[in-house]
């Protein structure tokens, strides 16, 4: 689990570079815009994984109503991920290979983190 906090900053801030680099140029032709939407979604997959693992070490993460939020942050982190692998599907260059690699990469820390919480 502790290996997972790293690599998720890492991916993050390389995604939070690719969304200041594709801002300014998401209005040029659709490939762009595909490429300004996946950083986007990105971002808010990385920002989800941060909210669960916090959420996650609070003592009363047994209440109902975390384990709705804990739900609905997965449900949200898991989608997101999904729409920043079509959007890399969808650009081109350098940013289909950024956003495809992070989308790979949110997927396997999540199925890290779910293995991990087994031996608990």
């Amino acid at each position: 689990m502790t290996v997972l906090v790293p690599l998720t900053i890492i991916v993050g801030g390389s995604l939070a570079a690719g969304f200041i680099a594709s801002w300014k140029q998401r209005r040029a032709d659709r490939h762009h815009f595909a490429a300004f939407v996946g950083f986007s979604s990105g971002i808010v997959a990385v920002t989800t994984t941060a909210i669960l693992w916090l959420a996650a070490a609070q003592p009363a993460n047994l209440r109902p109503a975390w384990q709705g939020f804990m739900f609905l942050s997965g449900a949200v982190g898991i989608i997101s991920s999904l729409v920043t692998l079509l959007a890399g599907l969808f650009s081109d260059g350098i940013q289909r290979f950024a956003l495809v690699i992070c989308a790979t990469l949110m997927g396997l820390i999540y199925l890290l983190t779910a293995f991990s919480n087994f031996g608990a």
